[in-house]
């Protein structure tokens, strides 16, 4: 009775950790037809995980274009756009550290899929003549010609939970069934 006690606090102080840290942030890892996303519950946008999707640089007016073309996740052309100033300040805010914001991974949460990949140091808003610069953290103006990368968020969408979560919840639910129907 002990050991099953102790093991159904251990896995309820396990899930009571992860929302907790979940809480503490407004970026979650979700997974959606074979995509990883990062969802922004303060500005209610999807992001890619991949910051640089494209591989690409373009000037403003082909930035849009790629964005409003994406077809990914079930969302299709159309449903992706480039972020505005304030969704790039929310992640950017939410990013630990002062000068690794940028990079190969950049870490957000607890989780070993709670990152985003391939972060360009500037990228493209949805505002005429205006840049967000990933390794300061504020929008600037540049020309249209200036080359960039683009990351796309789609508003509103809201993926399911990832696999891992929702496994981890039922494994837990489960666990603890299955100790106490055996008293």
């Amino acid at each position: 009775m002990n050991s099953q006690f102790s093991c159904l606090l251990a896995i309820s102080g396990s899930l009571m950790f992860l929302a907790t840290a979940r809480a503490q942030s407004t970026l979650s890892f979700q997974f959606a037809d074979g995509v990883p996303l990062i969802y922004d519950s303060a500005q209610n946008v999807t992001w890619t995980q991949d910051g640089n999707l494209s591989g690409q640089t373009f000037d403003f007016a082909d930035a849009q274009t790629w964005a409003a073309n994406l077809s990914l996740a079930g969302v299709g052309a159309g449903g992706w756009q480039l972020p505005d100033s304030d969704q790039f300040t929310s992640i950017y805010s939410q990013l630990p550290g002062v000068d690794h914001r940028y990079g190969a991974q950049v870490f957000f949460g607890p989780g070993a899929s709670d990152y985003f990949s391939n972060v360009q140091p500037e990228y493209w808003t949805d505002a005429d003549s205006t840049d967000f610069n990933f390794y300061y953290g504020y929008p600037g103006d540049q020309a249209d010609s200036s080359l960039y990368a683009v990351w796309a968020v789609t508003p509103g969408y809201v993926p399911e939970p990832s696999a891992f979560a929702l496994g981890l919840l039922a494994g837990g639910l489960a666990l603890g069934k299955s100790r106490l129907s055996r008293k």
